[in-house]
């Protein structure tokens, strides 16, 4: 399972591949016959309910799917909707003054925390996605179909019989932004069903909703936390490291000159069948994609639950420093930063707010981002954040400068200053 398949799946299949012993006994068994005559039946019902909540009114929508969300919930807690705070109403008046400064409606974007993975905790997520739909119609003043964006791949989904994967996968990959990271693992009937589904058009699509002055909900983590570590505390920090770096244009001196605290891990990627042949090809993904194999081999998975690199992990690094030109104080400095940001279970997804300045607000739609998360360690609460809005964007793509408006007043920072700011003060 999680097999090699030489592109982008193999990342995410990795980590899957370490993550399924823990999980194995609760997996259902989900045969290939299955796959081929079940799923796409029950995808094709998924798909047609997503096209029929389209063209319903926004109202009748909602209150479906909180109807959904409340059965969901089942027997567990069903936390009342309220604004103690006032953080909606403050809201409210960052959306007005913020419309009245750009002449646009702003987008909003509610980033979720994401519910700790305990099998009896776990219905809090349920009770995230029904607070955000709420506070965005409160925001608005009016309905409004708010898109969540979610994982609906096989991995995300292998708790699931193949029938009801199928049937989510198929709505909420046509009503919401569900995304398909490993569409190999589906049959060519399925993969074909969820083709607009597809990782890489993801981008596209959270552009557009987002462009268009729309509502989206996210975790802001990507995922749970081991798997947000690595993929976007570590890989992406590597790949950022290796585009900023002195050999940017030149990743084939790099791999060349690699000390064999990383050439190791590069050897092995193809020994130990992770990557498919294809995937060498992409020499920047392949040293990712090293760095990501020695935080998770020999134990390391264990580690990365615990917020902890491995030893092997920091030898790769210090020895990619030195191959990509830098110099002996940067790299400690580089390494410190990336093993507190590696602890934390919400990375500071530096890459995607910089993919919101660049490709939303500086297109001229202005976002307001809506935190909600589930309060101090040990305590259920779920509490809104002081909204922020990003307002414009000037200077360049690689490091944009974002106007950012609070119900205090507007500043102007760069894009990383302001991700490591707001995900530090709202989320863990």
């Amino acid at each position: 399972m999680y097999e090699a398949v030489g592109s982008y799946e193999d990342m995410l299949a990795l980590i899957a591949r370490e993550e399924y012993p823990s999980r194995a006994g609760e997996i259902p068994v989900k045969s290939t016959l299955a796959r081929f005559f079940i799923e796409p039946v029950f995808q094709v019902l998924g798909i047609l309910l997503g096209v029929f909540f389209r063209v319903l009114p926004a109202s009748v929508s909602y209150k479906l799917e909180t109807l959904l969300y409340d059965s969901l919930v089942g027997e567990n807690p069903v936390y009342p909707f309220k604004d103690s705070r006032g953080t909606l109403a403050q809201a409210r008046a960052l959306r007005d003054a913020v419309q009245r400064a750009t002449g646009k409606t702003p987008a909003i974007l509610s980033l979720l925390a994401h519910a700790p993975v305990k099998k009896d905790l776990l219905y809090l997520m349920i009770e995230l996605f029904r607070h955000s739909y709420w506070g965005m119609r409160e925001m608005r003043g009016a309905d409004c179909r708010p898109k969540l964006i979610n994982a609906m791949d096989a991995f995300a989904l292998d708790m699931l019989p193949v029938h009801e994967e199928g049937f989510y996968s198929g709505m909420m990959s046509t009503y919401h932004l569900g995304f398909d990271r490993m569409p190999s693992l589906r049959s060519g009937i399925g993969g074909f069903l969820l083709r607009h589904a597809r990782w890489p058009r993801m981008a596209g699509r959270i552009s557009r909703a987002l462009g268009d002055g729309g509502d989206v909900i996210m975790v802001l983590a990507g995922g749970i936390e081991t798997t947000a570590r690595l993929n976007y505390a570590l890989r992406e920090r590597v790949g950022e490291w290796c585009r900023q770096s002195p050999r940017a244009s030149d990743p084939g001196y790099v791999i060349d000159n690699a000390g064999s605290a990383l050439s190791k891990w590069i050897s092995r990627l193809t020994a130990d069948n992770v990557i498919g042949q294809k995937f060498v090809k992409n020499r920047w993904r392949t040293i990712e994609m090293s760095l990501l194999y020695s935080a998770l081999a020999d134990g390391g998975f264990k580690e990365a639950k615990m917020g902890r690199l491995m030893p092997a992990t920091r030898d790769a690094f210090n020895a990619l420093g030195a191959a990509l030109g830098y110099d002996s104080n940067a790299i400690a400095s580089a390494l410190r930063d990336l093993e507190a940001e590696f602890s934390r279970e919400t990375s500071y997804r530096s890459r995607f707010f910089r993919f919101l300045a660049n490709s939303v607000v500086r297109s001229g739609r202005p976002i307001i981002l809506m935190p909600l998360t589930l309060g101090e360690p040990g305590r259920v609460e779920l509490r809104w954040g002081d909204p922020v809005a990003l307002e414009a964007v000037s200077g360049s793509v690689v490091a944009p400068i974002v106007t950012v408006r609070r119900w205090d007043g507007v500043t102007e920072c760069g894009i990383d200053e302001f991700a490591r700011g707001f995900v530090a003060d709202g989320y863990r």
